[in-house]
């Protein structure tokens, strides 16, 4: 479907994202209106319905009423006549189109209540008849015979009653329309700026603390994806166009203001210093007070909406928080003398040669090593999870975590684990494995 549009810049403007420039451009579009597909059916459509012909020879008579006043039948469309790129040749068949895209409209309605995909099959043609219409740009007007379109197709609903073996779908016929009726509703006034959300976005990113090295690994992320959709996109098969709502302002703050406490729960400090994943808690508290000074400046010289305030105050407050914390514990860190820990590797966690050579040959009969080696697939690590969690349970290695059980039986067999093992179906189905294995020959019986 070839399509011609005419696109009106009324205003330019650069706006910061993330470190770059962006440029949005502001305008309007005409788009001329088209032919649409028409999903006949047998059960409904113009041949076999008699009152179907009456109503679209109804709407012809008066819809012709209206075209004989067009472009001079509003204050809006007048406009049109000194408009270069108008031509009211483009509309001479303005009547036969609307009595053709209402009841065309109709019968897809009636056609796929039944079906199991009814929503969107239905929504996704009436928007496409709706776009059909094509588009007029700022101040002349609403596209023309728009609203007689709605008007006349939700006349045609509300006077259907629907047969019997359908009637059931009464609920989904509602649904649809309330979907209707919302294009005669005034457009609520929410702010739907692209440059305005992308601005409210930038200024979150730059006042998050991301230069801090906890969440350094983020930065690159939220530069790369500005959240500022609705939904995700969504392909119309009739427009052969797929696309998504953008976020009103109120709700990109909202959803700001969420990812902002997600990512500050994902923080434990306390376990972060006992895993020394901090470990210059002298320069991880300079950064604190920078990022609070960094915060404390941009709320004096940038403007935000009350809305965006809110999560400047969680922000604020963690910063506060974590630097106090910080402050009382150094001191206490600096004098408290940490006791050396012996490595977690298989001779500890297996401290006998009876539970060495027990362990290993059981990895052997499960054929997990050949010759004490690793022989599974790089797929099927898992086994390892799986003889670990049987062997925690029996006692026969010591109540430490998974993983740091894993890492020490995988380094004996020569098995790197870049990563940690979660479950998986194949260390459910070796962790069965083993517990037949250790009932047919068990640790004690062989010891």
């Amino acid at each position: 479907m070839e399509r011609k549009l005419n696109f009106f810049i009324d205003n330019i403007k650069k706006v910061q994202a993330c470190g770059s420039e962006i440029t949005v451009y502001q305008g309007s579009t005409y788009a001329p209106p088209f032919e649409i597909e028409h999903t006949k059916s047998e059960t409904h459509n113009l041949d076999n319905c008699e009152n179907c012909r009456f109503s679209h020879e109804q709407i012809i008579i008066q819809i012709q009423k209206y075209h004989t006043t067009f472009p001079y039948c509003c204050d809006h469309h007048v406009k049109l006549i000194n408009k270069s790129w108008f031509d009211i040749r483009v509309f001479k068949d303005l009547p036969k189109m609307v009595a053709d895209k209402t009841l065309y409209s109709h019968h897809h309605i009636l056609n796929n209540l039944d079906k199991e995909n009814w929503k969107d099959e239905i929504i996704d043609y009436l928007e496409y008849v709706i776009e059909s219409f094509g588009m007029f740009p700022n101040d002349c007007g609403e596209p023309v015979a728009l609203s007689k379109y709605i008007s006349f197709l939700i006349k045609l609903q509300e006077g259907f009653k629907l047969p019997k073996e359908v009637r059931k779908y009464e609920f989904r016929k509602k649904y649809v329309m309330n979907y209707i009726k919302s294009y005669l509703e005034p457009p609520a006034r929410v702010e739907k700026d692209l440059g305005l959300l992308i601005s409210i976005y930038d200024r979150w990113y730059t006042t998050f603390p991301f230069d801090i090295p906890l969440f350094s690994n983020l930065k690159n992320r939220f530069s790369k994806s500005i959240s500022i959709l609705e939904e995700k996109f969504k392909y119309n098969p009739y427009l052969k166009i797929s696309r998504a709502k953008l976020l009103t302002t109120d709700r990109l703050c909202e959803q700001l203001s969420n990812i902002t406490h997600q990512i500050l729960n994902t923080v434990d400090t306390t376990k972060l210093l006992d895993e020394e994943y901090i470990n210059d808690k002298t320069k991880y508290k300079i950064d604190l007070i920078k990022e609070s000074h960094k915060v404390k400046q941009k709320v004096l010289v940038k403007v935000f909406t009350k809305r965006e305030k809110k999560y400047i105050k969680t922000i604020k407050e963690w910063l506060v928080n974590e630097e106090k914390f910080i402050t009382e514990i150094l001191p206490l860190i600096k004098s408290v003398k940490i006791p050396f820990e012996e490595e977690i590797t298989f001779k500890t966690i297996l401290s006998t040669p009876q539970k060495q050579t027990y362990v290993l040959q059981l990895l052997e009969d499960l054929s997990i090593t050949v010759n004490g080696k690793y022989a599974l697939s790089s797929k099927r690590k898992g086994a390892i999870r799986g003889v670990v969690e049987v062997l925690r349970e029996k006692n026969i290695v010591p109540n430490l975590s998974l993983e740091e059980l894993n890492n020490a039986i995988a380094s004996k067999i020569n098995l790197e684990l870049k990563s940690k093992l979660d479950w998986s179906k194949t260390s459910d189905d070796y962790k069965m494995k083993t517990f037949k294995y250790i009932e047919n020959k068990s640790f004690q019986k062989e010891t």
